[in-house]
């Protein structure tokens, strides 16, 4: 799956890298980032941290020119007296709004990293900046599409309440783990929702080389789960009585005679008594009875 998601064979709309401080994520972003401007014609990358810096200069020649580079680090809270952009007042839409240029139709955005969002806004206004960025409905330009974000995020930095509300809002996260680098291979969690809702979860081991291209690729788990899906839970787990039957149990409920069914025996024993007697109708015809055959209908007296 991480392949497909570099290379685009896998759509995913806003992908969300976490990393720790064992295990960095640049260098994953940094794979992004190439294989993004080999597919789209502009690249936006927002460096709001210093270490950012190092997503500058990896891009082939040839590509160079898609990607464009904003430095937001240098002086995020305007201290300086001349910052033209700061972390905590900007408008971060309408900024990569007046930069994509008219020409090109569909874009892509790199932000390294959310931290620095989360920390001098809010995570509210961290999570609505990918969400319009991420809709598949508008995009936030006339007459440019957006065609993926990729954002990197500090896990140790943030609660997991931040964590899940930045999960939410992304199609694909991609979580490293810690102390997992083996000859050179990195293990991570790889969680993607499709646009059917279909989630895949699957670990993956993945190694890069120091162009930051992407050598190998392995899994080492699969999971599919859909919108639907949920454990099964026994309602009879935790009661304090029991109501399933032991076979012992079911035997002898089987051979239970019901009341009711006390009666119907009953009702029908007398029945086959009575029909089994042998028994015969006399009748006696009464005076006014009229057996003529020529008028059987003197009787009425009409």
């Amino acid at each position: 799956m991480l392949e497909n998601l570099l290379r685009g064979s896998e759509q995913s709309k806003v992908v969300l890298i976490q990393d720790t401080v064992k295990q960095s994520g640049y260098p994953l972003t940094a794979c992004f980032l190439k294989f993004l401007s080999t597919r789209y014609e502009q690249v936006h990358v927002l460096l709001l941290d210093p270490s950012a810096e190092c997503l500058r200069n990896i891009v082939p020649e040839e590509n160079i020119s898609r990607c464009i580079y904003h430095n937001l680090y240098s002086d995020p809270l305007n201290w300086l007296g001349n910052a033209d952009v700061t972390v905590t007042s900007t408008d971060f839409i309408d900024f990569l709004r007046r930069r994509v240029t008219s020409s090109v139709h569909n874009v892509a955005v790199v932000i390294c990293s959310l931290t620095s969002l989360i920390i001098h806004r809010s995570p509210a206004y961290t999570c609505q900046f990918l969400e319009k960025l991420g809709n598949r409905h508008s995009s936030p330009f006339p007459d440019v599409s957006i065609g993926q974000v990729v954002s990197l995020v500090h896990q140790d930095l943030h609660n997991e309440y931040t964590l899940k509300q930045l999960r939410y809002v992304s199609s694909s996260v991609i979580s490293l783990l810690e102390d997992s680098s083996v000859n050179h291979l990195t293990n991570c969690n790889v969680v993607h929702r499709r646009l059917s809702g279909k989630i895949f979860k699957s670990k993956e081991q993945y190694q890069l080389l120091n162009s930051f291209e992407l050598k190998a690729v392995k899994e080492l788990q699969t999971t599919n789960l859909r919108p639907n899906d949920r454990p099964q839970v026994d309602p009879t787990a935790n009661l304090t009585f029991k109501l399933n039957l032991s076979d012992t149990e079911k035997v002898a409920r089987s051979q239970q005679v019901l009341p009711h069914i006390q009666i119907q025996n009953r009702q029908q024993e007398l029945q086959s008594s009575t029909m089994s007697g042998q028994g015969q109708i006399f009748y006696e015809p009464d005076d006014a009875d009229d057996f003529d055959d020529e008028d059987p209908d003197d009787d009425l007296d009409i």
